[in-house]
């Protein structure tokens, strides 16, 4: 039988010997690149394309990689490819893209993999410019600015401590979505105009009333009711407006409320009669106290 040899794992200076480190199998050599934390020099002359050379074989989630790039991004779209291995999206957690020249050629990047890009660990999320148009299906919290080229629609809530500036149409989809003004308090948005709600029936209003106005045009006569605000608790300063233009002198409305208070300009509270050609306004000024002024209304 021959004996083994062993192969030399330190040299007399101390140090790994040559030997022992070729005795390493491909794979224990990947396992060990794949989790070093080298600095690696971008060999790429192409700006917004980062590639490097390491020993692995695959990406693998929470692989880090230090890198110092050749070249200051000209785009937001910068790429990162490892050995050849196909090229990943340079960008930070959610998805957000560094900004135009904020990667400088020569400084350092910390990069780690999750598994579809490389994430930008140790610079600042830039401001937002975004070229087209923005979609957002849950909440959208922005810190700083944000400057949108195209559309935006925010189906949940959004929250910018910064300057937005939408140069589309802005479409938001919740029921109180506010902006605040000099003194930090929030400022529910209205609408540009009253929209109108053709009412020709009888009526009890619901909180998508809020800030309309109901409209009357046939001959009949309806009363129109102010839900409680136990039903519905429209904001203080809420505004219901109605407008009676009935084809008819009979096509009487009955404004009412169904158990708050309808106070009327002058004095005076409970229901009251709005005439045709005639038009009231009722303003929310307490939790159950509803102010009534207008035209036409005995």
């Amino acid at each position: 039988m021959i004996p083994r040899r062993e192969i030399p794992v330190l040299t007399k200076e101390g140090q790994f010997s040559r030997a022992w480190y070729q005795s390493l199998t491909a794979t224990a050599q990947s396992a060990l690149s794949s989790t070093d934390s080298n600095l690696y020099i971008d060999s790429s002359t192409t700006p917004n394309v980062i590639t490097i050379s390491s020993k692995i074989t695959a990406y693998r989630d929470g692989l880090i990689r230090y890198v110092k790039p050749a070249n200051t991004n000209t785009s937001t779209a910068i790429t990162l490819s490892d050995t050849g291995l196909p090229a990943k999206p340079v960008r930070f957690a959610g998805g957000i893209l560094p900004a135009v020249g904020q990667i400088v050629a020569g400084s350092t990047l910390q990069l780690q993999y999750d598994g579809a890009a490389f994430i930008i660990l140790n610079l600042s999320t830039p401001d937002q410019t975004i070229p087209g148009n923005l979609s957002v299906g849950g909440t959208a919290a922005i810190s700083g600015n944000a400057t949108i080229g195209g559309n935006a629609t925010v189906v949940g809530n959004s929250t910018i401590d910064g300057t937005l500036d939408v140069v589309g149409l802005a479409t938001l989809h919740t029921v109180d979505s506010a902006v605040r003004d000099d003194a930090g308090s929030n400022i529910a948005i209205g609408y540009k105009g009253i929209p109108q709600v053709l009412k020709n029936a009888s009526y009890t209003t619901v909180l998508a009333d809020r800030n309309k106005h109901l409209y009357h045009n046939d001959a009949n006569p309806y009363t129109w009711t102010i839900d409680s605000n136990a039903n519905v608790a429209y904001p203080i300063v809420t505004e219901l407006t109605f407008i009676n233009r009935s084809s008819n002198v009979g096509g009487i409305i009955t404004l009412a409320v169904s158990s708050d208070v309808l106070s009327w300009i002058g004095g005076g509270t409970g229901s009251r009669s709005l005439a045709q050609k005639a038009w009231a306004r009722a303003l929310k000024v307490e939790s159950t106290v509803w102010v009534l002024d207008g035209t036409g209304i005995s």
